[in-house]
Formats: C-alpha cells, sequence, structure tokens
C-alpha cells in the first residue's frame, strides 16, 4: 500500500512538471511519436539554380537539390562552366 502512493505521487510530480513546462512536454512527445513512427513527418524537396553569363561564349552555373525525409536528409549541389565552340 506504501508503495502504490509513492508511485502515485511520483506519477503526479511528473505530471505536474510536464504540465508546467509545456515546451519539453511537446519535445518529448514528438521524439516519442518519431520513434513510434507516428504523427507528421518531415518530407520535402527542395532545389535552386543560378546562372552567370561570363561571355557570350561562356556561361558559369550551379545547381543544388535537397531531399529532406524523416530518416533521410540527402543534398547535391553541381558547379560547372559552359563553354560554346
Amino acid at each position: 500500500m506504501h508503495l502504490a502512493l509513492a508511485s502515485r505521487s511520483l506519477a503526479d510530480c511528473a505530471r505536474n512538471f510536464l504540465h508546467d513546462n509545456e515546451d519539453l512536454a511537446n519535445e518529448i512527445e514528438k521524439k516519442i511519436k518519431e520513434k513510434l513512427g507516428v504523427g507528421p513527418r518531415l518530407d520535402a524537396d527542395a532545389g535552386a539554380s543560378a546562372s552567370l553569363s561570363l561571355t557570350n561564349t561562356a556561361r558559369l552555373y550551379l545547381n543544388y537539390d535537397a531531399k529532406l525525409r524523416a530518416a533521410l536528409l540527402s543534398h547535391q549541389g553541381t558547379l560547372g562552366l559552359e563553354l560554346k565552340f
């Protein structure tokens, strides 16, 4: 009986602590959901490119691509010089 009261008051203390520290409670909940594979997931693609004409026959270019997933981040970039003959 005494052990049951101690564990109950410990649970109450934890519940009150998380209630008073909402940011921490949200972070813990987010990590638990990520481990269980539930809740919102990051799933996006992004890209950018730039091009600079140096002369009529030369161009410098830059391309960037990213794949953002819950368990994977992939980045790819290309820098190139195009010459026309």
